[in-house]
């Protein structure tokens, strides 16, 4: 959590939040439609560090 930005592009999300969580298992280059408060929005995983 403590490197998470989502200021940054391109955004650095924690495995901890709840958008990282669905991003869990995913690979570089998928597409995900995931629900945020500003409603449905798609996005592209660009890079996987860990």
């Amino acid at each position: 959590p403590a490197e998470a930005s989502v200021l940054e592009n391109p955004m650095k999300i924690s495995d901890a939040s709840p958008m990282g969580k669905a991003l869990l298992g995913h690979r570089v280059g998928d597409v995900l439609s995931l629900d945020t408060p500003k409603g449905k929005k798609e996005f592209r995983v660009v890079a996987v560090h860990g």
